[in-house]
């Protein structure tokens, strides 16, 4: 069946100083239609709500080869973790999404290390702390999300020795090395293990073969 177009209303300059009291006076005839269009008068101007003279934007230097140094170990970390779960019979298939996003394991693990890993985290109640510094603060179930994600994909990782670690990511180098020569592809001297969670490169340099499984 045809349904009809929405009902147009136009308050007067005077009607709409009242907003609410002209949805009011209004509502008895517009509830019926289910959905109404309120078309302001001409001479109204929404309010600015930015005080532009208070506005203050805090800046910082940004140095773009660190971006890409980042960008390269959070890949490396990656691919180690999936073929370490693939090894354990446990294929990472799905990164877990929280607050609409996949949830940024390669950052999840840094922090948690960072604070002591996962049991000194569990013993300290700090998981909404954690929560708060990957910007998760607005989200309730942000905590106990990024605690059964962590157990579930890190820890079995972080609980790995690391000379096991090492080996792996030097493992995962030979492999893309080789594959890169066959192709005939020239090959830098790869990046070398740091901290067990990603790799950094000679002098500040990212070699192509870094990137050849990305």
């Amino acid at each position: 069946p045809d349904l009809p177009e929405a009902r147009v209303w136009h308050p007067t300059e005077e009607e709409f100083k009242d907003f609410y009291g002209y949805i009011r006076s209004i509502q008895p005839e517009a509830h019926k239609d289910g959905i109404s269009l309120i078309v302001p008068p001409p001479s109204w101007k929404p309010p600015f709500q930015i005080d532009t003279d208070k506005l203050r934007f805090n800046t910082r230097v940004q140095n773009i080869n660190e971006l890409f140094e980042r960008s390269v170990l959070r890949v490396r970390f990656l691919t180690c973790l999936r073929e370490f779960h693939d090894g354990q019979g446990t294929p990472l298939t799905h990164i877990p999404v929280l607050g609409g996003q996949e949830i940024d394991l390669y950052r999840l693990y840094r922090v948690v290390t960072t604070r002591g890993g996962f049991d000194r985290i569990c013993a300290d109640r700090a998981w909404g702390a954690v929560a708060r510094e990957l910007n998760y603060e607005g989200l309730g179930h942000a905590a106990q999300a990024l605690r059964q994600c962590y157990q579930r994909l890190l820890h079995p990782w972080e609980l790995l020795p690391e000379d096991a670690k090492a080996t792996a990511i030097k493992a995962k180098e030979l492999r893309n090395q080789a594959r890169l020569e066959r192709e005939g592809i020239p090959t830098g001297s790869l990046m070398s293990s740091r901290d067990g969670t990603g790799v950094a490169g000679s002098k500040g340099k990212v070699s192509r073969g870094d990137l050849a499984e990305r």
